[in-house]
């Protein structure tokens, strides 16, 4: 990456999600050719770190090499945003260490039914809650998600939020995790949300990316 976009060195996957993703929405997703496309998928699986048991999944950029492993994790935004690009680049995920990855994503879940980001310990609330339900479900495989202690995380959430400008944003997005929690869908329509404060005005503002 540019010198003046090191900031981003550890949301790579994240990148190359939005920028497909926008190609994809605006229906332009094949001028890029088969080539690039098939370059970008080779790019991803090579942020893959497999048969890493706890430490599996993808990791944010190729800034660590493969020759130091022990230093390699998998971490669940990455992953998830990894898999989506993927399946937005018609990728069958034939190359997708899928037991590996559940391993990784079961190591994340917390004792109160939360997730953190990587197993290493790490920031660790609904978003990543959510990244780990979408993974389990695009694998169709939710043996690494306690969905009890998730869902009663969730529960608890809810009734602990404060009534503020954030509190609609907050429920709307704890309802699109039930959601997937409960019918075992995941939605490429709603990978994150986000609200923001405008001029002070306490104006909610939803981000919705869409695939």
């Amino acid at each position: 990456m540019p010198s003046n976009l090191t900031d981003f060195d550890s949301t790579r996957p994240m990148i190359a999600y939005f920028a497909f993703s926008g190609l994809d929405l605006l229906n332009s997703l094949d001028e890029i050719g088969e080539q690039a496309k098939s370059e970008a998928i080779d790019w991803i699986y090579g942020l893959q770190v497999e048969g890493a048991g706890p430490r599996s999944g993808f990791q944010s950029s190729t800034t660590i090499p493969k020759d130091v492993p022990e230093y390699q994790y998998g971490h669940l935004a990455m992953t998830y945003t990894s898999l989506v690009t993927l399946l937005i680049l018609d990728d069958d995920l034939s190359r997708v260490d899928r037991q590996s990855i559940i391993e990784g994503v079961r190591a994340c879940q917390n004792p109160d039914g939360s997730f953190t980001a990587m197993v290493t310990g790490c920031e660790s609330d609904m978003r990543f809650l959510y990244c780990a339900s979408c993974v389990s479900a695009i694998l169709d495989d939710w043996s690494g998600v306690d969905i009890p202690r998730a869902i009663d995380y969730i529960l608890r959430s809810i009734v602990s939020v404060h009534l503020n400008y954030y509190y609609y944003c907050y429920l709307f997005l704890l309802y699109c995790y039930l959601l997937i929690l409960i019918s075992r869908h995941y939605y490429l329509y709603l990978p994150f949300a986000s609200c923001y404060i405008i001029d002070g005005s306490q104006k909610i503002i939803m981000i919705i990316t869409v695939i």
